[in-house]
């Protein structure tokens, strides 16, 4: 049975996911270079070849995706525009994306206090699981 730390889990998840939604929002795109160190791409990603093989084509477009839904965020789609601007600023929102998703995962820690033990640790498994798959989209 899902008891009260569960349920305390899943709204605290909920509440910081919105959370940092808005502040996503509100960071300065100009801010975030894809030459920097963490967003550049690494050796290991085989010029997105690793992404490939983890079949992300085939889910990619099956995980929500918040700039759908919400019209004052940056839709991340290639083919709209492909002038230098536009190419510049998506690039600049998938950094941001990237940016927010390891600050979820971050904030993800107190999963851990809110239900002890071992559940606590797979609850905070699948927070990691799951901003790590939007991560591999963002570099993809």
């Amino acid at each position: 049975m899902l008891g009260k730390p569960f349920w305390g889990c899943a709204l605290y998840v909920t509440i910081v996911g919105y959370i940092m939604r808005f502040v996503g929002s509100c960071y300065n795109r100009e801010r975030f270079s894809p030459d920097s160190i963490i967003y550049r791409p690494k050796s290991w990603e085989k010029n997105g070849q690793f992404y490939v093989k983890l079949g992300i084509r085939k889910w990619k477009d099956k995980l929500p995706d918040v700039s759908k839904k919400v019209k004052k965020i940056y839709t991340k789609k290639v083919d709209l525009q492909r002038d230098a601007e536009n190419l510049r600023r998506l690039v600049q929102e998938t950094c941001v994306a990237e940016c927010v998703h390891y600050q979820l995962i971050l904030l993800s820690l107190p999963v851990m206090q809110i239900y002890k033990g071992w559940m606590g640790v797979f609850l905070f498994g699948l927070c990691v699981f799951g901003n790590l798959l939007f991560v591999a989209i963002q570099r993809y």
